[in-house]
């Protein structure tokens, strides 16, 4: 509350005073509401909680405001946390829009957008309840997963012309310029993956040009500048295409379920994703290993958004992974939850689901959505 305001003696003057508060509270409120960042929410909503708090020591004294003004913001008051999170969640949904749509092409927008992002998320921190910190953290990790998958690159369609290139490549081309070094190990420390993929990812790099060969202790020469990799990419990515161009389309390969009880969990995670896909799921992503709020997955189809927590295990699955999804469900503002697993799920788990209404797609299911993928998604190595 603002020390040095002072209510007028004349009544007039404080009938005045008080629509020129109203109608700062209500212009500043239409801001606020339509923010495009957190921090011009903050700004706006005290701008309406001081004139408020104005209001209130004027309430009862003015005829031109009607209605309880102090009631009113104290009701505002206690609403700013509710409002806080609308505001985080519509920020976020902002960055990752417009980097998949007006700024596609415009990366180094799109990435001061998201720092913006995350320094108001650090900035306001203190104004966060427990509540909302968690969800902006878990929002940051969301977006910032979404766009690191909107790469300069997309425009080519790198899905359709070579979809075995990992959706992370980018991210490990950036860390081995970044470092000076090539390492398997370094991207699997960096980027949380298994061995084999990020085994796969360098012999990507290799194949491009991108770096040398391994041999022995011998690190992994650098072979071009950063500015050049996009070329070589692009050069991959084309030479690949005409080569798909002219085998014959073969899609009758044999799938085996045992072949995905042997998969580690963020492969099974990975694999789950492109039978989405296959199965005309969009704006499929898999979210960050630490941190995901018991959701592993994240797509769409037909306008309904699905948070999805994909479990390899060797036993039946209880009602734990029921729970956790139905958590982070609500947390990335998602309309259905479900778990998948290459197993089934016990009576409790089913029971849990009935009451969440959380879908359970287990074997058989899995089983139904490879059959129907039009992809032919096979185990990544």
């Amino acid at each position: 509350m603002d020390k040095k305001f002072k209510i007028p003696f004349l009544s007039s003057k404080k009938d005045t005073l008080a629509v020129d508060l109203v109608t700062t509270a209500k212009v500043a409120a239409h801001d606020a509401n339509r923010a495009r960042t957190i921090s011009d929410f903050i700004e706006n909503y005290d701008i309406v909680i001081d004139s408020f708090s104005k209001l209130s020591r004027l309430n009862k004294k003015v005829s031109s405001v009607k209605g309880d003004l102090t009631a009113e913001f104290y009701r505002l008051e206690s609403e700013f946390q509710k409002h806080l999170h609308d505001a985080i969640d519509r920020s976020g949904d902002e960055i990752v829009s417009e980097s998949k749509g007006l700024y596609k092409y415009d990366r180094p927008h799109t990435l001061q957008w998201l720092n913006q992002f995350k320094d108001d998320i650090d900035r306001y921190s203190e104004r966060f309840n427990e509540q909302n910190k968690e969800f902006a953290r878990a929002k940051y990790s969301f977006v910032s997963h979404e766009c690191n998958a909107v790469s300069a690159l997309d425009e080519i369609g790198k899905e359709q012309i070579c979809p075995e290139i990992d959706e992370l490549f980018e991210a490990a081309v950036k860390i081995v310029f970044e470092t000076q070094q090539a390492s398997v190990s370094m991207l699997q420390r960096r980027l949380k993956l298994g061995y084999s993929r990020a085994a796969k990812i360098v012999d990507q790099m290799e194949q491009m040009g991108i770096v040398g060969p391994f041999y022995g202790t011998t690190p992994r020469e650098i072979l071009i500048k950063e500015s050049e990799w996009k070329t070589k990419y692009l050069e991959f990515l084309m030479d690949t295409s005409e080569v798909r161009a002219k085998q014959p389309h073969n899609r009758s390969s044999t799938f085996d379920i045992n072949q995905v009880d042997c998969m580690e969990g963020h492969e099974f995670e990975h694999w789950c994703a492109d039978v989405l896909r296959g199965n005309g799921f969009v704006n499929v992503s898999v979210t960050q290993g630490s941190g995901d709020q018991g959701v592993d997955v994240l797509a769409a189809k037909d306008g309904i958004k699905y948070a999805i927590q994909c479990k390899c295990y060797s036993s039946d699955l209880g009602n734990s992974p029921v729970q956790e999804v139905n958590t982070g469900k609500v947390i990335y503002h998602c309309h259905v939850g479900v778990v998948m697993t290459n197993r089934f799920f016990t009576a409790g788990a089913k029971e849990a689901a009935e009451a969440t209404g959380i879908l359970l797609w287990d074997r058989n299911k899995l089983i139904d959505l490879v059959k129907n993928a039009k992809n032919n998604p096979q185990p990544h190595g």
